[in-house]
């Protein structure tokens, strides 16, 4: 951490954030990360693998052109019908991005506040209950864009 030090001159690297240097951020964050257990941690793959099952077979039923990647607690949902092998195919094309946009719009309609970008990060606050809700507005999603 020693390079981004500036108390004794011009930091070696600069970095500046949101929440940068924030003390209860710091403190929210260090307390986090003192509770995170191995069995939080674990919990928290499972859920991610659960939740990129569903939203995968959801996908597949529909046929719908959207791909989800993610590992552990993250995923994303890209408005693909492929795999995106790197961050160039990652990239949002104008039309992807409106479908995007408009499925953050729905699950929004649900009661569910989805990245605009398509990325999701779970929590251990999370229930099950979340994730079958999660799971269920995407199904409903897909079923409504198909009708447009």
């Amino acid at each position: 951490m020693g390079v981004f030090d500036g108390s004794s001159g011009p930091a070696k690297l600069q970095q500046g954030g949101t929440f940068s240097a924030n003390p209860v951020s710091m403190v929210a964050g260090r307390v986090s990360m003192e509770h995170m257990t191995e069995a939080a941690f674990e919990r928290l793959e499972r859920m991610g693998d659960w939740l990129r099952r569903e939203l995968a077979a959801a996908i597949k039923m529909r046929q719908a052109p959207y791909v989800v990647t993610g590992a552990a607690s993250l995923l994303r949902i890209h408005p693909k019908r492929r795999m995106p092998r790197d961050y160039r195919e990652a990239y949002t094309q104008p039309g992807e991005a409106a479908s995007i946009r408009e499925m953050g719009r729905f699950f929004a309609s649900e009661g569910i506040i989805f990245p605009a970008a398509g990325t999701a990060c779970l929590s251990t606050a999370m229930s099950e209950g979340d994730l079958e809700n999660v799971a269920l507005v995407f199904e409903r999603y897909l079923a409504v864009e198909s009708t447009l």
